[in-house]
Parts: structure tokens; C-alpha cells; sequence
């Protein structure tokens, strides 16, 4: 029988709360055409973000995400696979994205409180 504290944590890096300076915008498909659907960022790591979005997003879709950060001018652009979108009351989604290719250890810790 397992219980609730034996589950261990299979993530590959630990989720971190972004600084309030840090912004993000999420476009459906992965030419970054589009409206931004972003409403808040949740959390986020090297390997991928929790968002609450305007829009529900498929299961394993594409959406381009771009990061601006505090710390650099330019901002980081990732592709991301969509891996699970939950729907909240009033008609918004949560939604946990993969990115295709990783932030780099700095972009995160130059971005996270």
C-alpha cells in the first residue's frame, strides 16, 4: 500500500516561483503567431512552466513561450510540448508545459526568487 508521503518526486529539476519583474507569453503552434493566452505564470524550471492560460490547449500540442527576464535584454524562446491542461472555474485552464529544449540553469536562477 503507498500512501500520499512514500510517492517520490520524479522530476528531473526542482520547480522555482518567479521573480515579479520576470514576464511570459504562450502562442498556440510553434511559429509564435497568435494571441498571447498567458494569465499568470505559476512556477517554472529548467525542463518546463505551470501556467494559467485563457485558452484550452490539447494534450502533446506545440506553443511557443517566450520569457523576459530581469537579469538580460534578450528574451529566452522555447518550444514546449503541452503535457496535461485542467480546466478552472471561469473559464480558465492550468496547464503543464515540457519544453522541447531546456533553460539553461542560469535563466532559471536568474528568474526565480
Amino acid at each position: 500500500m503507498t500512501t500520499a508521503t512514500s510517492v517520490r518526486n520524479r522530476r528531473s529539476s526542482m520547480r522555482r516561483v518567479p521573480r515579479s519583474t520576470v514576464r511570459v507569453e504562450c502562442r498556440q503552434g510553434s511559429c509564435g503567431l497568435g494571441k498571447n493566452i498567458v494569465l499568470r505564470l505559476l512556477d517554472f524550471s529548467e525542463g518546463g512552466m505551470r501556467l494559467i492560460v485563457a485558452a484550452d490547449l490539447p494534450r502533446k500540442s506545440e506553443v511557443e513561450i517566450t520569457l523576459y527576464g530581469a537579469a538580460h535584454g534578450k528574451p529566452a524562446k522555447r518550444s514546449a510540448n503541452v503535457c496535461w491542461c485542467e480546466a478552472l472555474e471561469g473559464g480558465n485552464y492550468c496547464v503543464g508545459l515540457e519544453f522541447q529544449k531546456r533553460l539553461m540553469f542560469a535563466e532559471v536562477a536568474q528568474n526565480a526568487r
